[in-house]
C-alpha cells in the first residue's frame, strides 16, 4: 500500500512541477530585448519613454519640494537639515533686501 500511495504522490507532484514551469516569467534578458525592440520599432515609443522619465523626475522633485515645508513645520527645535536652513536663509535675505530698498526710498524722500 505504501508503494501505491508513493506512486500516486509522485504522479500528482509531476503535474504541479509542469504547472509552475509553464507559469515562469520570461527571463530578464528576454524582457530587456523586448523593450529594446519596441523602442527601436517606433520613434514615438522612444519619445514617450523620454517624456515618461521627465514626468517621473518632475513628480519626484515636486513631491520633495512639497514635503520640505512640512518637514520644516514638523521639525523640533534644533534639528534642521542643511537644505531647510538654506531655504530659511534665502527668505531672510529676500526680506532684508526689501527692507534696504524701502529704507533707501524713505531716505531719498
Amino acid at each position: 500500500m505504501d508503494t501505491s500511495s508513493d506512486s500516486e504522490s509522485e504522479s500528482s507532484s509531476e503535474p504541479k512541477r509542469k504547472c509552475t514551469r509553464s507559469r515562469s516569467s520570461p527571463s530578464k534578458d528576454d524582457m530587456v530585448l523586448e523593450i529594446l525592440e519596441t523602442i527601436r520599432s517606433s520613434n514615438n515609443s522612444a519619445e514617450a519613454l523620454e517624456i515618461d522619465c521627465c514626468f517621473a523626475q518632475l513628480g519626484s522633485t515636486l513631491s520633495s519640494l512639497l514635503s520640505l515645508r512640512e518637514r520644516i513645520m514638523n521639525a523640533p527645535d534644533g534639528s534642521y537639515t542643511k537644505y531647510d536652513l538654506q531655504e530659511v536663509n534665502d527668505d531672510i535675505e529676500h526680506v532684508r533686501a526689501k527692507k534696504k530698498a524701502l529704507l533707501k526710498e524713505q531716505s531719498a524722500e
